[in-house]
Order: C-alpha cells, then structure tokens, then sequence
C-alpha cells in the first residue's frame, strides 16, 4: 500500500481533541484563579481544578510533531532547504498575523478602558508596549523561552502560549540538522541525542544545570515519542515493533506509577512524569490504531472533529486571549460557580475560538500551505 494511502488520518482528530482540551484547560486555570479566595471544594469546583490537567494536550501537540517532521523529512523527499522553507512559512505568518492582532486590540482595549468605560480586569495580559528590544526580538523570532539565557532582558511572552511555538521551532532544527548530517544514520543521531538530553535531564533534577526553555529539556520526551512512532510504523521489523511496544507500554505504566509516589512532589519530577505517560500512552494508542486508521476516520463523530484538526494551529493560536477575556467578563458578569464554569462559560469559550479561528485560517494559515507542507 502506498505512502499516500497509508497517510495517518486519524491525526487531525488527535489535533483537533489536544487543542479543544488546552481550551478547556486554559478555561478551568482563569476560573481557579479568580476563585482561589473562596474555593469551596465541591464536586464542580474539584472538577474545574481536574481539568485544568487538560493542559497535557500540548504533549500530544509535541508528540503528533515529532511523527509528522520525521515523515515529512523521510517520506516526502524534502531538501533540506526546502524543509526549512516550509517549516517557516507553516509557522511564522499565522504567528506574526496573531501576535499584532491581539497586540492592535489590546492597545485599543486599554485605551478604551481608559477613556469610555472601567474594563481593565479583561485586559491585564502582558502588554506589548513595555517589551524591551530584546523581548521583541524573542517575542517575533520565537526565541523567547531561550533567549534570556543568552542575552537581553528577562523572558517576557506576550503571547504566553507561544512558548511551545519555541519549543517547536528549536525540535525542526534538530532534526533538520540530523538528516542534513545523515539521512541514512538519522534515527541513530536522534538515539544518541535523546540520550545526551536524558543524562542532561538528570544533572537539571540535581540542580547542577538549567536550560529551562532550550529544546534539549524535557519537553523533547514526547516529540521524541513521536519520531519513534514514525519508526514503528514505517522503518521497524517485526520484531522491532514488538520490542518498541513493549518498551513504551512498560516505561508509561512506570511514569503512571510513579507520579503517585512522593517521588514526584518535586516539580521537575512531576513535569517529567506526566511527559512520559501522557506520550507513551498516546505513542501506544497510536501504534494500534494506525491499522484501522481509515475505519476510525469514517465514524460520524470523527469526522466531524477531524474537520476542526484542519484548523487545529490557527484555533490553538487565536483560543488564549479570547478564552482569558471571556472567562473574566463571565466572572464579572457572576458566573462564578464550578459547575456554570463547565456548562456554561468553557463551552461558549470553545465556541467564540472556533468561529474566531476558521476565518483566520483562511486568512493567514491556508495561503502559506502547500503541497508539500501538508499534514501526514
């Protein structure tokens, strides 16, 4: 069966249910915060407080990348300038259409709030007319999570969700090095870079390194993941699958285990525990569905969410600051219960970000895609 054929459909969906669980999640954290005072801890107010782990969708994001950059480096014949060229036309102009237009209604929202009316508690997000030249630089290059450590003021993102947009940036370039190094050697080169990170990992657990922000931490884990579910289903033997599956089924129920333990009551700890399980059960999930992928895609419900993972960036860019406005002029408004937060202001939060992100896709993300920058 073809490459063609065999394209893994069931990827959009995944898209799709990651970027509605950050909004969600995005949601649930302004309803904790602005609630912290008077938190009463009932069963909606616990449920709010649980589905701010929705967040973990951005693992899922990392994960689905570190399969479709190795397909489209390996499978689609891609020139190494090529790749770069494509990378950034998929990145960049939606990203830059994003930040000045949430950068425009921000300067106009304060001013208004100024002038006309008392709306100041919407806008308190960071505010792009205090960002030195360096945060400028970091904020528009995507080299804020980073940059810090090199040079320049300290990390300021106007755009706080952009920071896996840098994560994402640094991953391509790793992997457009590797296969500019060796296509033959690539995995090899990844096996040995995934280990130097791992043993880099453990000297941060100590507190003897930090390189906080730098794609070489532990968010590597699961677009690492994902390269190795490129391998499974296209490079691996049998016997290989086999293997891999155990392994990753193995690791992600010791990452489970532990992040019940004492162990993980340091942050870092946490942080690296939910990556693997939250990866390693994804990469297994995705290892057994692959063979009934186009069954899978063809159920109605599917489908119709598979439509929304067409649009999953523009949605994921757009979703914070209209999620952050709404749930504070919900608040304002006196939706403040747990249980008004989960049937009333997320869902309408879900909704204004999906009629705000499908005309900005056509606007800023569909003319910069092409053929072959297309999703596997």
């Amino acid at each position: 069966m073809s490459d063609e054929k065999k394209r893994y459909e069931s990827l959009d969906f995944f898209r799709a249910c990651a970027c509605i669980g950050v909004i969600v999640a995005h949601a649930c954290e302004v309803q904790f915060s602005n609630s912290s005072q008077v938190f009463l801890l009932g069963f909606w107010d616990r449920l709010v407080g649980a589905l701010v782990n929705f967040r973990a969708g951005v693992q899922i994001f990392f994960c689905i990348s570190g399969y479709c950059i190795s397909y489209a480096l390996l499978k689609r014949k891609n020139s190494f300038k090529g790749f770069f060229i494509n990378r950034f036309k998929r990145i960049f102009p939606p990203y830059w259409a994003c930040f000045f237009i949430f950068a425009g209604l921000t300067y106009f929202a304060k001013w208004l709030s100024k002038i006309f009316l008392n709306i100041d508690f919407l806008f308190n997000t960071a505010d792009p007319s205090v960002l030195t030249f360096s945060q400028w630089i970091g904020n528009l290059l995507l080299w804020e999570t980073w940059r810090h450590h090199i040079f320049g003021s300290p990390k300021d993102l106007f755009l706080s969700h952009a920071w896996s947009l840098c994560y994402e940036e640094q991953f391509y370039f790793f992997l457009g090095i590797f296969f500019f190094i060796s296509r033959k050697f690539f995995f090899q080169l990844v096996c040995w870079f995934s280990l130097a990170i791992f043993i880099g990992i453990f000297f941060q657990y100590q507190g003897r390194v930090d390189f906080t922000g730098f794609g070489f931490d532990r968010y590597w884990i699961p677009f690492g993941f994902g390269i190795l579910v490129f391998y499974y289903l296209h490079q691996a033997t049998l016997i290989r699958r086999k293997i891999i599956l155990g392994f990753v089924a193995l690791i992600s129920l010791i990452a489970i285990s532990l992040h019940f333990t004492d162990w993980s009551a340091n942050d870092m700890a946490f942080g690296i525990m939910r990556s693997v399980a939250t990866a390693g059960v994804f990469s297994c999930l995705l290892f057994i569905l692959y063979d009934f992928d186009k069954s899978f895609v063809r159920l109605p419900i599917v489908r119709q969410v598979t439509f929304v993972g067409t649009f999953s960036y523009s949605l994921y860019l757009v979703h914070l600051p209209i999620t952050f406005v709404l749930m504070r002029l919900f608040w304002g408004l006196g939706l403040r219960d747990g249980w008004q937060a989960i049937w009333i202001s997320t869902p309408l939060c879900i909704f204004v970000s999906l009629l705000a992100a499908w005309p900005f896709y056509l606007l800023f993300e569909k003319p910069f895609l092409s053929r072959s920058a297309a999703k596997p």
